[in-house]
């Protein structure tokens, strides 16, 4: 594929420029679905799902974990701001466990103590849950 016959990646968080780059397509998590973006797509924006993004070159796939964002395609941009990304090649799954386990126990607490944000430790749980499923995807 020529390199006029990529998509041009940028994925950023409010911390870090974490790829940009061209690639053959990228999938994205968006909350309607998976949408893979190939050269020419239409526009488009979509809300971030919390799950895996992947960009793909050849026979090579580099997969993220995101969560919390947007994703802006205009032809061959593709344009990712996420509040959360990391490679899945990088997640610390022992990590993602006991942040688990912590926001579990917030949770079984909430009833107790007021001041407890259960939505905030529910989300900590499925963000916790999706490094390990993509972490153990990755080893």
């Amino acid at each position: 594929m020529a390199e006029n016959e990529k998509v041009h990646l940028t994925l950023v968080t409010p911390h870090a420029e974490v790829a940009v780059g061209p690639a053959d397509q990228v999938i994205i998590p968006a909350h309607a679905g998976e949408m893979g973006i190939l050269p020419g797509h239409d526009r488009v924006l979509a809300l971030l799902n919390m799950g895996a993004l992947k960009v793909i070159n050849g026979n090579s796939t580099q997969t993220y974990f995101v969560a919390y964002g947007f994703a802006e395609v205009d032809h061959d941009n593709v344009r990712v701001l996420a509040g959360v990304c990391e490679p899945v090649d990088a997640i610390d799954i022992e990590r993602a466990k006991e942040a688990q386990l912590r926001a579990e126990e917030r949770l079984k607490n909430a009833a107790l103590d007021p001041e407890i944000d259960v939505v905030r430790a529910r989300a900590a749980i499925d963000r916790a849950m999706m490094r390990q499923i993509l972490g153990v995807g990755a080893a």
